[in-house]
């Protein structure tokens, strides 16, 4: 049960990375007010941020054995996400920048940590099954998560409605992570 709720939550996390990488410069342009190029430029940030800092998560992850790591990462993708529901033209550009840089350092930066953790919990002799299991999750999370938004702007017509949304969607990845974490501490040590 673990790894089925590690892979859910997995699912949420790819769906909100991706949904960021396919909207967050049509966000920052749109409703920001910022030009395609400054709106990418930020976007590259975005992407840098979660590139730099996924190993620093991993170091603090092999101290902590993973879990704290993961919660920290999602509680801050669930801020920020929520900051970005609020983000308008008046912000100020330095502002703009931190939010963005944390978001990259967290809902870009979770994947190492998170493929450790199934590292840890998958029974011995299993890995590569449980790995590749995990990220078919993850992967379907990719493939959702631009559709649903989409539908959703669609709907709503509102990029800070489905923004903001992204929060709601970290909340229910932390859900399942806290239950994988649960389900973890129940099972029996592996040999």
């Amino acid at each position: 049960p673990a790894l089925r709720w590690l892979a859910l939550s997995g699912f949420w996390f790819a769906f909100i990375q991706r949904c960021m990488l396919t909207f967050l410069v049509s966000y920052l342009y749109l409703v920001a007010g910022y030009s395609l190029v400054q709106a990418g430029a930020l976007l590259a940030l975005y992407q840098a941020a979660g590139g730099l800092t996924r190993p620093v998560w991993g170091l603090i992850a092999d101290r902590t054995a993973g879990p704290p790591v993961l919660i920290a990462l999602t509680l801050s993708t669930i801020v920020t996400c929520l900051a970005l529901f609020w983000l308008d033209a008046r912000w100020p550009p330095l502002l703009v920048t931190l939010v963005v840089a944390v978001l990259g350092a967290t809902s870009y930066g979770w994947n190492g940590v998170y493929h450790g953790e199934a590292t840890r919990i998958a029974p011995a002799g299993e890995i590569a099954m449980i790995t590749a299991g995990t990220s078919s999750f993850a992967y379907a999370g990719v493939l959702a998560g631009p559709a649903l938004f989409a539908f959703g702007y669609h709907l709503s017509g509102s990029y800070p409605a489905m923004f903001g949304s992204l929060a709601l969607a970290a909340g229910v990845g932390l859900a399942c992570l806290v239950q994988a974490i649960r389900c973890s501490r129940e099972a029996p040590a592996r040999p």
